[in-house]
């Protein structure tokens, strides 16, 4: 079995916006389970909400080669906990999706929270501006 990125994040729309860009397609069949796709794993925010299915998000490392940790710069409250990422052999790479309306403040906010989850790199993604695509995917090939 070939490696994929492991997508985690607590939105599912966020979830599936990135997902999109990283397969590189406009639609996909999503359920609410854990999908294998041709590039990426995507684990659903509902696991990551729930205790006793992190255990299940830790085990699928084994078949991911580098883990996107995606931060909502939409929800209030932190997802992560503390050192979460250290949890991983794989390498982490938090990810917050921006566009044009959210504070900077939100942003650093959602930065404070990965880095406090560990993760090894932050990246602000903003899906809109080609230039910073063609850069995330240059950094997680």
């Amino acid at each position: 079995m070939r490696k994929r990125l492991l997508l985690i994040g607590p939105s599912d729309e966020e979830n599936r916006e990135l997902l999109y860009f990283l397969e590189n397609k406009t639609s996909l069949r999503i359920r609410p389970s854990i999908m294998y796709y041709d590039k990426t794993i995507l684990f659903p925010s509902t696991y990551l909400r729930s205790p006793w299915m992190k255990k299940y998000l830790i085990a699928m490392q084994q078949n991911a080669y580098l883990v996107l940790m995606l931060a909502s710069c939409k929800s209030k409250r932190g997802i992560y906990s503390p050192n979460f990422a250290k949890a991983f052999r794989a390498p982490t790479i938090g990810v917050i999706l921006y566009d044009e309306t959210q504070s900077k403040e939100r942003v650093s906010d959602c930065k404070m929270e990965l880095v406090n989850a560990g993760v090894d790199e932050t990246v602000e993604l903003n899906l809109k501006n080609s230039v910073e695509c063609d850069r995330f995917l240059q950094k997680i090939k």
